[in-house]
């Protein structure tokens, strides 16, 4: 006997899970619907945007009460998504996929291409990770001498802070007596060691040349 059919609690748990189901099934179809909407409106203005002039194209938006931002936003959500299958997309929701389009994702978009649907969350979580490889990739490299490798090509040195009490309070006095910012003394200073290196080299230079 399937006393599933009789008992009453259990009429009622599949009853709330028939409903949930119904409920889960809702919200994935408006989901979709929403983001089919949003494709199809970019493709709308994409259209439009290649058949008219700049000038035209953006004085019928401002007649539609749009912008040519607000075009654009969904025209660059056509161009990135065109060639996904709505089912691997429907699940994602309309601001992720809207910051999807930056162009800081696009190694994210090549590598959701090959994976199955995915949803929010897995997006997000994501996101966050190729955000975090950018900056590593991004960030300074430096020696244990200080001195940093930019990522522009350029170099920059950074000195170590400073603990030492009593050096700190003589900088300061040498900082107000002067008027000096502490990146100009450190030009002064570099500056005046530096033509001192150059006296020595030079007496070192005459005193081997007497030498010989």
């Amino acid at each position: 006997m399937n006393t599933s059919t009789t008992n009453p609690a259990a009429i009622a748990s599949n009853k709330n899970s028939l409903k949930s189901r119904d409920i889960n099934e809702r919200i994935r179809q408006r989901d979709r619907l929403i983001v089919e909407n949003a494709l199809a409106q970019g493709c709308d203005y994409w259209q439009m945007f290649k058949a008219m002039p700049k000038e035209t194209f953006k004085a019928w938006l401002e007649s539609q009460g749009k912008t040519l931002a607000e075009a654009k936003k969904f025209i660059r959500l056509f161009e990135t998504f065109r060639d996904f299958a709505i089912e691997k997309i429907e699940r994602i929701s309309l601001t992720t996929l809207f910051a999807l389009t930056q162009k800081r994702y696009q190694q994210l978009i090549s590598k959701l291409w090959g994976l199955p649907a995915v949803n929010e969350k897995q997006v997000s979580e994501l996101m966050v990770e190729e955000r975090k490889k950018q900056q590593q990739d991004s960030a300074p490299q430096r020696d244990a001498s200080g001195l940093i490798n930019l990522p522009s090509g350029g170099r920059a040195f950074q000195f170590p802070l400073l603990h030492d009490d009593e050096t700190i309070a003589r900088l300061l006095q040498v900082l107000q007596y002067w008027g000096l910012t502490p990146r100009q003394l450190l030009i002064e200073a570099i500056a005046t060691l530096h033509s001192k290196l150059e006296v020595v080299s030079r007496n070192r230079q005459a005193f081997e040349a007497i030498a010989v």
